[in-house]
């Protein structure tokens, strides 16, 4: 019998079901995050970065590999979506930073 903490899993598996993306929808979400991150003179390392504090995990070269396509699937999706997500609410507060 063994004593001590279970190990995690290795594996990500999403808290809700994941909708997952058509092609068209990945192809734009994958142009519009690199458009959003080169345009707010951003860093992958700083999106992977917010990726984590909202507790997907993922690395630079798995972040790589879905921006190219390589990667599909149901996390893939999940960090498009959430990439995407992240990327608006910083514009939109970097936008509201010089109004009244």
């Amino acid at each position: 019998m063994m004593a001590g903490n279970p190990t995690p899993r290795p594996y990500w598996t999403p808290d809700v079901p994941v909708i997952r993306l058509t092609e068209q929808e990945r192809t734009s979400y994958r142009e519009q995050i690199r458009e959003l991150v080169t345009g707010a003179s951003l860093t992958f390392t700083w999106l992977i970065r917010q990726l984590s504090d909202e507790g997907l995990m993922t690395d630079k070269y798995e972040m790589s590999a879905t921006l190219s396509g390589v990667r599909t699937g149901d996390k893939a999706d999940e960090i498009l979506r959430r990439s995407l997500d992240i990327l608006h609410r910083y514009q939109m507060r970097m936008g509201s930073c010089g109004e009244p």
